[in-house]
């Protein structure tokens, strides 16, 4: 499988390249709980609105030759099925590597990506958490490097203390 390597520095060594995630830093366990509890809700949203959309196409076409809520109810629940397991396996493929002079994080399913941040080149790192996520005591961390607009890199699922640490190291 193909992997995308991106580099948010200037200088780009062999023993980067040469890493293998196996033994980097995983997200904690409890995030792999809330991405289950998104992918619930959104299931029930997607759920509800294919439902919905075919309940009433099957009312205004009386004279269909299947029922269109049962199908509309069948495709919600496609879908709710793969978010659960989009969720559990999203979780399998995220690594994280705190080093002296480095942050590197590696994550996808089906397209794999590498990003590595050189300590000089990050500008501030923020730590956010939305409400459900604080419930488990979890936060992201968000890492910006000067010359990029956004976020160049994320670690969504580290324990809210550990992310202050990791914010505080940074700066």
């Amino acid at each position: 499988m193909s992997a995308t390597w991106f580099l948010a520095g200037a200088i780009y060594s062999e023993r980067m390249h040469d890493l293998s995630i196996a033994d980097w830093s995983r997200l904690d366990s409890a995030v792999k709980k809330l991405w289950l509890i998104e992918a619930l809700i959104g299931g029930v949203v997607y759920l509800g609105m294919f439902a919905g959309a075919g309940f009433i196409v099957n009312a205004a076409m009386e004279d269909l030759p299947f029922h269109a809520g049962l199908l509309g109810s069948a495709v919600g629940v496609g879908l709710f099925a793969l978010s659960l397991y989009v969720a559990g396996k999203r979780f399998d493929y995220w690594r994280f590597l705190v080093g002296e002079d480095d942050l590197a994080v590696a994550h996808g399913i089906w397209w794999r990506t590498r990003i590595y941040v050189p300590r000089a080149r990050i500008q501030h790192v923020d730590v956010t958490a939305g409400p459900i996520a604080r419930a488990l005591g979890l936060a992201v961390v968000s890492v910006f490097v000067s010359g990029h607009a956004g976020a160049v890199a994320t670690i969504p699922g580290l324990r809210a203390d550990a992310a202050d640490d990791l914010r505080k190291s940074r700066e």
